[in-house]
């Protein structure tokens, strides 16, 4: 009974850690998934309007480039420039990538000197200043903004960085949890074995002297009684056992048959084979070459002839031993029902 409860404590723990494990397991596989997700949403979305940005920037470069600038044109393509910076800077699609990539403070500034082009384009448009210092300026504006994209704006930027990094640690505690649950996998399954050999052998052993029991006597009888080899039986009967039972209560005749069963396991060599066949009655199946014909007998009287301790108590028993000598497999059943009856 202890090695089921023992066993039935060590399931439920083993149970909780394939939980655990399990539970980890899953939350770093969803949590990678929803980082990946995340990320390439967001540096999708602001990749695209840094491209816009360029894209725009470059056709105000190439209006402001011509020998002849047509102002009208050149300010569209200011103005749509100006919305680009806006958008990339302030929008929620892609301000929070520019922001835990650390790149805001950059595309600000340099927001801040494309929009000081605005009073060098009204000058040249007003023949005050030439154009070319203002093509100067809007060139190594743009130039310096395209530098810096190509430069920072990559995949080993500090955002995809901090990802990567929180990523892998991800992959390891899932690859370290899987492991985990493999070994717990094995650890169920010799569990589960040895629960299976333990019941087996409960459902075959007598609980209270640890001989083999009555279900066990048949199947032996039956299957497993050696065709070639003969034994000597002996049969021990405590007829007092009821009384006790009714005098004392059952756990002192539990304990007188415990008591009994163990002085005369003292007796026996170890190729006997125990039985408890009922409540009160033994049987001992032991090679007939081995002792002398009545030498067991006698000391199995001399073991049931004295007291018989039971816990704090000393009683005597009323028991009966009876022998048969060379018992081959054919006659085993019939001399078992006459013996027993």
């Amino acid at each position: 009974m202890k090695k089921l409860l023992s066993l039935a404590a060590v399931k439920v723990i083993v149970l909780s850690l394939a939980v655990a494990v399990l539970t980890v397991n899953i939350y770093s596989v969803t949590r990678i998934n929803d980082i990946n997700k995340s990320f390439s949403n967001r540096q999708n979305e602001a990749t695209w309007f840094v491209f816009q940005l360029v894209k725009e920037y470059a056709n105000f470069l190439m209006v402001s480039q011509s020998n002849e600038i047509d102002y009208d044109e050149l300010w569209l393509a200011y103005d749509i420039t100006w919305s680009r910076f806006d958008i990339l800077i302030n929008s929620n699609e892609s301000s929070n990538f520019i922001k835990s990539a650390n790149f805001k403070p950059y595309f600000t500034t340099e927001f801040e000197k494309f929009k000081a082009l605005e009073p060098s384009i009204k000058l040249v448009n007003q023949g005050v200043l030439h154009k070319e210092s203002l093509q100067k300026k809007i060139d190594i504006c743009y130039h310096t903004l395209v530098g810096f994209i190509n430069d920072k704006f990559r995949l080993q930027s500090p955002v995809i960085e901090e990802n990567t990094s929180m990523v892998d640690k991800l992959v390891m505690i899932h690859q370290i949890s899987s492991g985990f649950l493999v070994l717990i996998l094995f650890i169920t399954g010799a569990i589960f074995y040895i629960d299976f050999s333990v019941k087996r052998t409960l459902r075959s052993t007598d609980s209270i002297t640890g001989f083999h029991n009555r279900v066990s006597l048949m199947k032996f009888v039956k299957n497993n009684y050696p065709k070639d080899n003969n034994f000597d039986l002996y049969f021990v009967r405590i007829r007092n056992l009821s009384e006790i039972n009714q005098k004392y209560g059952l756990e002192y005749g539990d304990l007188v048959v415990s008591s009994a069963a163990k002085s005369l396991t003292e007796k026996i060599p170890e190729s006997t084979i125990s039985f408890r066949s009922s409540g009160s009655q033994f049987l001992f199946f032991i090679p007939d070459h081995l002792y002398a014909s009545d030498e067991i007998q006698e000391k199995f009287n001399d073991v049931l002839s004295d007291y018989v301790s039971a816990g704090n108590l000393e009683l005597m028993v009323d028991a009966v031993v009876r022998h048969k000598k060379n018992i081959s497999s054919k006659d085993m059943m019939e001399l078992l029902t006459t013996m027993q009856g």
